[in-house]
């Protein structure tokens, strides 16, 4: 019992009141200013490259490449103090900028090339503006009847077989397609 008013003493420490006294402002309460919960979409990351082998060989070879292009099209060679993969994009875009100045068909890769990484490349693109292509299949049977043209039939079957597969021109009788519709009708 001789312990008890010691104890009451340690336990009892001055708190705050439960509720504001009269005439007093609520604290404030800190909060963000709005919801950031889609901040990340609002944030642009620098690009990410993943490549394996010697970063100086990766840099040596696009850049030659780089000067090569610049030579090429009579342009200035982009100067960047970057560390490696940011150099490597900033330097890209601008050339990609001049480059499409030039002609606007023109674009910009960075490729792998006979054994090198990084190589910069100019491809032209044509537009065709939506036009619709025929495959003159008629002239085609001719030639695979004859057989003084067995070789030139080969490498046409391939071209059609490529156009068919690849850049997706439809067979004439397919189900669907322009011709066949024109065919039905």
């Amino acid at each position: 019992m001789e312990s008890l008013p010691i104890v009451r003493a340690t336990g009892a420490k001055i708190r705050p009141p439960a509720r504001c006294r009269r005439n007093q402002a609520q604290p404030t309460k800190k909060r963000t200013r709005r919801a950031n919960g889609d901040g990340f979409l609002n944030h642009s990351f620098l690009p990410f490259w993943s490549f394996s082998g010697n970063r100086d060989r990766i840099a040596r070879e696009y850049f030659h490449s780089l000067a090569n292009i610049c030579s090429y099209y009579q342009i200035p060679v982009p100067q960047t103090d970057l560390p490696f993969p940011q150099n490597i994009y900033s330097s890209w875009q601008e050339v990609e900028k001049q480059v499409k100045e030039i002609d606007r068909d023109n674009h910009c890769l960075i490729l792998q090339y006979k054994g090198k990484k990084a190589v910069l490349a100019v491809i032209k693109t044509f537009d065709f503006s939506h036009c619709l292509f025929y495959i003159p299949v008629k002239a085609y049977w001719q030639w695979s009847q004859c057989a003084e043209r067995e070789r030139i039939t080969e490498l046409v079957t391939v071209i059609f077989a490529y156009l068919h597969q690849v850049v997706d021109i439809p067979f004439y009788a397919e189900s669907g397609s322009f011709m066949d519709c024109q065919y039905d009708t």
